[in-house]
C-alpha cells in the first residue's frame, strides 16, 4: 500500500466560546479555564461523533492539590460541555485515563488518587460519566490495598459489556513492581478479583491496552526494567517493551510477549489497532528508546505486531532519531486512509528545552513511512509535550492534543491543555 503523502489540513475551533480564547493560529485551549493543566487523555463517542478529554488540573491558587478535569467536543473541535470536575477530593488525583462504552452510552474515567495517602498511598479510582458528561454516581475505589497503585490505563469490551482497568501496583516490601488488572462491568461493579498480567523478574510499569474485537480480548502492553540501577546504566539487559493477551481474570499469568530489547531505556508504549481485515490484523506499539548512547537523546521507534499471536512482523524500526529528544509517542488507526499516524514531541528546534514542537508521521500497515511533519507552530516559543490523538470514524477527523506553556511568565507557571483538529484531504 502506498502512503498518500497529503498532510492534514489543520483546523479551528469553530466560532463558540472557545474560538474567542484561540491565542494563535489553528490552536485552541481546550479549557476556558486558565488554570495550570496536564498530561491529556482522550476517548471517543462513537454514537455521537464526539471526544471526552481528560486532564489533571491544579485550579486554584491557593489549591496545591491536582484533581481531574475534563470537557467534551464535537469532531470539529466545538464544545458541547463546559468543563467538568471528575474528581476533586482531597488529597489530589491525577494519571487519568478515559475509556467510551458504546452499548451503554457512557464513560468511565480512572485515574491514581491521594486521598487515602495519609494512611496508605495513591490508589486508583473510578467515575462512570453519561454522554453529556454528567456523573453516574459517585467516585469508587477500584483498589484500595495497602500499597502504592498508580498509572491506571482503561479499555472498553463491548462484547461483554465491561471495561479492562490495568495499573502498576508497587509492593512496599518489595522493589518487583507488578502490573494488575481488574474487570468493571458497565454499572461500575467491581468483577472477580484482581489479577496479576504477566509474570516476571523485573518492574512492570506504564501500562497502555486496546481491545482486539476480532478475537474479543485484549492487548496490554508495559515496560521491563530488570534492575533500576541497571536501567540507569549502559548496559540495560534483560528489560524491554513487553505485552500480554488478556482475556479472562482466571487466565494463568504467563511471560510477557517481548516486544522490543536492544540494550535501551524503553520509555512509555503506546498502540492503536489496525483495522482488522484479512490482510491488516495487526497492532502498530511505538515506544520512546534511548538505544543510541553516542547520541545522547531520546528516539520513538515502532513495531508491527500479529494480532494473532503478538509475534513481530520484521523488526523494530525506528520512527524518529533526529539528533535530539524525541519523546512520549501517541498513535491512531485513520480507518478511511487505512494508515496510522503517530505523533511525539520534539526538541530538534531548541535543546535548551525550552521550545518544544509535536511532530508527526504517517506508516502503512505494511511499514511505509511518510516524511516527519510539524503539527504544531515551529515558530511559537513554548513547550507542546505529552501529545494525545483519537480519531473520529464517522468524521474522519482526528483531534490532537497537548500540554503546552505558552502563556508561562516569571511569576505564573502556566499551562493549559491545547488541541487543534485534524482532517483528511
Amino acid at each position: 500500500m502506498n502512503i498518500k503523502r497529503t498532510l492534514f489540513i489543520l483546523c479551528t475551533a469553530g466560532t463558540l466560546s472557545l474560538a474567542s480564547t484561540t491565542t494563535h493560529g489553528n490552536d485552541f485551549p481546550v479549557s476556558a479555564r486558565d488554570s495550570l493543566q496536564s498530561k491529556p487523555t482522550v476517548a471517543y463517542n462513537s454514537i455521537d461523533d464526539q471526544f471526552m478529554i481528560t486532564w489533571s488540573d491544579v485550579r486554584y491558587q491557593s489549591k496545591t492539590d491536582v484533581d481531574v478535569y475534563g470537557r467534551i467536543l464535537d469532531a470539529q473541535g466545538e464544545p458541547v460541555s463546559d468543563d467538568i470536575v471528575i474528581s476533586n477530593h482531597k488529597g489530589g488525583q491525577g494519571e487519568s485515563s478515559v475509556a467510551f462504552d458504546p452499548v451503554n452510552k457512557q464513560y468511565l474515567v480512572v485515574w491514581s488518587d491521594w486521598r487515602n495517602a495519609d494512611s496508605i498511598d495513591s490508589d486508583i479510582y473510578a467515575q462512570l460519566l453519561t454522554t453529556d458528561g454528567n456523573p453516574i454516581g459517585t467516585n469508587f475505589a477500584i483498589t484500595d490495598r495497602r500499597t502504592a497503585q498508580k498509572m491506571p490505563a482503561v479499555a472498553f469490551d463491548p462484547d461483554k459489556q465491561r471495561f479492562l482497568v490495568a495499573w502498576k501496583n508497587d509492593t512496599l516490601t518489595s522493589p518487583q513492581e507488578k502490573l494488575f488488572a481488574r474487570f468493571i462491568s458497565s454499572k461500575g461493579e467491581l468483577l472477580d478479583k484482581e489479577f496479576l498480567i504477566a509474570k516476571g523478574e523485573g518492574k512492570q510499569d506504564k501500562p497502555s491496552l486496546v481491545y482486539d474485537p476480532k478475537r474479543k480480548r485484549f492487548l496490554v502492553v508495559w515496560r521491563d526494567i530488570v534492575d533500576e540501577q541497571q536501567y540507569l546504566s549502559t548496559t540495560l539487559e534483560g528489560k524491554g517493551i513487553f505485552a500480554a493477551f488478556v482475556q479472562n481474570s482466571d487466565d494463568e499469568a504467563k511471560p510477557g510477549i517481548l516486544i522490543d530489547t536492544e540494550e535501551d531505556a524503553c520509555l512509555p508504549p503506546s498502540l492503536y489497532a489496525a483495522s482488522y481485515s484479512p490482510e491488516d490484523d495487526l497492532f502498530l506499539v511505538v515506544w520512546t528508546t534511548a538505544r543510541d548512547y553516542q547520541k545522547m537523546g531520546l528516539d520513538v521507534f515502532g513495531a508491527l505486531v500479529r494480532a494473532s499471536d503478538g509475534k513481530h512482523i520484521g523488526k523494530a524500526f525506528p520512527i524518529a532519531v533526529e539528533n535530539d529528544y524525541q519523546e512520549f509517542p501517541s498513535v491512531i488507526f485513520d480507518t478511511e486512509q487505512q494508515r496510522f499516524l503517530v505523533v511525539w514531541y520534539d526538541l530538534r528546534r531548541d535543546q535548551t528545552a525550552m521550545n518544544m514542537d509535536v511532530y508527526g508521521r504517517y506508516i502503512s500497515p505494511q511499514g511505509e513511512m511518510s516524511e516527519e511533519f510539524v503539527l504544531t507552530d515551529p515558530g511559537a516559543p513554548g513547550i507542546r509535550r505529552y501529545p494525545a490523538l483519537v480519531y473520529s470514524s464517522k468524521s474522519s477527523t482526528a483531534l490532537l492534543l497537548w500540554e503546552d506553556s505558552r502563556k508561562k511568565t516569571p511569576s505564573k507557571n502556566h499551562q493549559r491543555i491545547y488541541a487543534r483538529v485534524i482532517h483528511n484531504q
